[in-house]
């Protein structure tokens, strides 16, 4: 299962690149993955990976992918623990209701005992709740060169 990550750094950086690498890695694990992006505009960005849900922050405010209609969007059996990550990119814009409706559902994973993890990629390391910053491993990326 992928470890707990928040990515920071700079626009340009390969926040996203290096987001998406840990979820192609969890998804050939077995692993099902759910990204959470600002707005439509981000889509693309999460084109052609397999067993991922791609969703913006507004539908998940309007609970489109709380609880068991997560599980159904990503056609996870509800027997089976299935290892799901949970992306965040970028988290820089999300609201405190928002990070609460993301803590909810991966609470309710971990209770099931669906491994849930969580991805998240951010400019600003402040912009990251402080209980997030305690179980997730830490990746600062540099500006790339031109």
């Amino acid at each position: 299962m992928t470890e707990s990550t928040i990515i920071v750094g700079v626009p340009g950086s390969g926040l996203t690149t290096t987001a998406r690498e840990l979820a192609r890695e969890h998804v050939s694990n077995g692993g099902h993955v759910a990204v959470l992006i600002p707005n439509e505009h981000h889509e693309r960005e999460w084109d052609g990976l397999d067993r991922a849900l791609v969703t913006t922050a507004r539908d998940l405010m309007e609970s489109r992918i709380a609880d068991e209609s997560l599980s159904e969007r990503l056609s996870l059996p509800r027997q089976v623990p299935i290892p799901l990550l949970l992306v965040i990119d970028p988290a820089d814009h999300l609201t405190r209701e928002q990070w609460e409706q993301v803590g909810r559902i991966a609470e309710r994973g971990r209770g099931r005992g669906t491994g849930v993890s969580v991805v998240v990629t951010a400019h600003r390391l402040s912009s990251v709740p402080r209980n997030l910053l305690d179980e997730c491993e830490l990746v600062e990326l540099e500006r790339r060169a031109a």
